[in-house]
């Protein structure tokens, strides 16, 4: 399907499509999602928060995504990689359990609040596992994100990779570069698919 624009232009959905991609990898909205208790949550934010309310979720993540979660900055990265520790040491714990836990650790009243939002949006702090449709309702919120935050990191990859040729510090920076673009263009699509 096509139509033209102004100045007689063919416009395709596939144009549609590039664009709107775009917009979703642009640097001025990388990693703004939505608002929490009043305030603007970034992508890794709302991530945390759909993980504390539900630690169950963290079995359905590849490696990859695991990585990336617990190299993010801190407070970040380090309340996912005790997540992940806990997660190894108990198995998926409801939210009374993760708020006992959370006791001493630097990040704990962050955490908490990220826990009362998700008790919001879940409609009570309630330990009990959601439903099916509920579990697949947040692996989906969940894989949203994550892939948005990968391709936030790629493209900082694939910035660093050009960087590298043009400076001619690494003859592979062409090939990694390209790589890496392959890998975002597919996420990109992904989420156009979703």
């Amino acid at each position: 399907a096509a139509w033209w624009g102004m100045n007689e232009r063919r416009i395709t959905l596939a144009d549609v499509a590039e664009t709107l991609c775009e917009l979703l990898a642009d640097d001025a909205h990388a990693g703004i999602h939505h608002l929490v208790n009043g305030g603007v949550a970034s992508r890794a934010d709302h991530a945390a928060r759909l993980l504390l309310g539900n630690m169950a979720l963290w079995e359905h993540l590849g490696g990859e995504d695991q990585a990336m979660l617990c190299e993010l900055p801190a407070p970040h990265g380090p309340l996912l990689a005790w997540l992940d520790a806990l997660y190894h040491e108990h198995g998926p714990l409801g939210p009374s359990a993760i708020t006992q836990e959370l006791q001493g650790q630097a990040f704990a009243e962050l955490a908490r609040r990220w826990l009362a939002d998700a008790a919001l949006v879940q409609g009570g702090p309630d330990d009990s596992a959601p439903s099916a449709e509920g579990m697949q309702e947040a692996r989906q919120e969940l894989r949203t994100l994550l892939d948005l935050m990968l391709i936030d990191r790629l493209k900082a990859q694939e910035t660093e990779a050009l960087a590298q040729l043009q400076s001619g510090q690494d003859p592979d920076a062409m090939a990694r570069y390209r790589s890496l673009q392959d890998r975002r263009a597919e996420l990109m699509a992904r989420q156009l698919k979703g």
